[in-house]
C-alpha cells in the first residue's frame, strides 16, 4: 500500500457541459484500506454521498504492483458494497 493514508486529500467537484447535458463529476477522498476509526467517522458522509450518484467510476493506478492493485480494488468494492452503492458501479 501507499506510504500516505489518502490518494486523494480533499473532494473536488467540476461541472461539465455536454451539448444539452451538465454533468457534476466529483473525485473523493481515496480509498485506503486499514483507515483509523476517526478518520473513517470523519469521511462518512463524503462515502454516503455516494449512493446518490447516477454512476459510480473506480480508478486505479496501474503504475503500482499488481498485487497493490489487486488489493486496493478489493479494498475500494467492499467500501462501495458496505455503503449501498454497489449497484451504480461501473
Amino acid at each position: 500500500m501507499d506510504k500516505g493514508l489518502f490518494t486523494t486529500l480533499s473532494t473536488t467537484t467540476r461541472l461539465l457541459e455536454f451539448p444539452g447535458r451538465k454533468v457534476l463529476l466529483t473525485d473523493t477522498v481515496g480509498f485506503i484500506d486499514r483507515l483509523p476509526l476517526t478518520l473513517i467517522e470523519a469521511f462518512h458522509s463524503t462515502l454516503e454521498e455516494t449512493i446518490y450518484a447516477d454512476l459510480v467510476v473506480l480508478v486505479l493506478d496501474i503504475n503500482e504492483p499488481l498485487e497493490t492493485i489487486k488489493k486496493k480494488n478489493a479494498v475500494c468494492l467492499e467500501t462501495i458494497e458496505r455503503i449501498g452503492a454497489s449497484g451504480i458501479l461501473y
